[in-house]
């Protein structure tokens, strides 16, 4: 009997469930930068730091500023907190641990920059859907130098953009013909009923025109990216310095057409010496005029062979 028991008793403890780690919780306080009042509903994620940002909850600032996250599971997360008229701000990195209560220290919010500004042709007219975007300069791993980019648009019919909310900082502003590789969305709606049938309104996705029905130019010619105020060379742009809440209009730039080279070759087998078979991928890289290191890959060409 006293055996019996005892397998019993093996049964039920192996057949027990296992128990869940205990909860943590993390709570903060959302400051102003300007005489650090608090901010009250800014949208605080708190975002999966091993799952590529995924929010895991969301919460909104009391008057105090205040907000607090319970039932969180252990694990690595980050703070971001956005809220109209202010920059985005992201936390530290977060460890929570089983039953852990985490309080961070205050975040301070800056009020956001804007910068505006027009695109044209060389003749003046507004260039529409140019892609526009604010890119910040750093370091990779390797040591060259690369660009972030903090936010896109694309103009509009009057070759104008505007950012805002932007955190303050040192960025670069670049230009780009999008002109030629973007698809939109046209809706036509005559009877202005908003219905969303067949007959009451109608979508199709259309291309928009190559460059080269853009005006000024030539079968052999596009316009390049541009970096403020109208170079290709980063290093010869001027950086755009923004403060907290600071406005900078008039940024234009007028776009340049320049030549289209091709290139032509014939891809080899490193094994064989023999022109390689089949699909071929190659990639066209700058070069450094003052060393001569090779830069980073710019274009990527796909092409069939043989």
């Amino acid at each position: 009997m006293t055996t019996l028991r005892a397998i019993l008793l093996a049964v039920l403890v192996q057949a027990a469930p296992a128990q869940s780690p205990m909860p943590g919780s993390v709570q903060g306080t959302i400051l102003s930068s300007e005489a650090s009042e608090p901010v009250s509903g800014g949208i605080v994620e708190l975002r999966d730091a091993n799952q590529d940002g995924v929010p895991r909850a969301v919460a909104l600032s009391n008057d105090k500023g205040e907000f607090v996250f319970s039932n969180v599971a252990p694990g690595r997360f980050r703070i971001v907190v956005t809220r109209n008229g202010f920059a985005s701000r992201q936390g530290p990195l977060i460890m929570v641990s089983p039953g852990q209560k985490v309080s961070l220290a205050p975040l301070t919010l800056f009020p956001g920059a804007s910068v505006s500004g027009r695109i044209t042709y060389p003749n003046g007219n507004p260039m529409p859907i140019a892609g526009v975007s604010v890119v910040k300069a750093g370091y990779g791993d390797d040591g060259r130098v690369e660009f972030s980019e903090v936010a896109s648009q694309i103009t509009n019919d009057q070759g104008e953009f505007r950012f805002f909310w932007l955190p303050p900082g040192t960025f670069y502003l670049k230009a780009e013909n999008k002109r030629n590789n973007m698809q939109t969305m046209m809706v036509l709606n005559p009877n202005g009923n908003g219905a969303r049938t067949a007959a009451g309104m109608m979508g199709s996705v259309r291309s928009m025109p190559p460059t080269t029905s853009d005006p000024g130019l030539t079968e052999d010619q596009t316009f390049t990216g541009l970096y403020y105020p109208g170079t290709s060379d980063w290093q010869r742009a001027t950086p755009l310095e923004l403060r907290p809440g600071s406005e900078l209009r008039n940024v234009n730039m007028t776009m340049n057409a320049e030549t289209q080279v091709r290139v032509h070759g014939v891809a080899f087998n490193q094994f064989t010496s023999q022109p390689a078979q089949g699909t071929v991928i190659a990639s066209i890289r700058t070069i450094d005029p003052a060393n001569g290191d090779l830069g980073p890959y710019n274009y990527y060409l796909q092409f069939l062979q043989g």
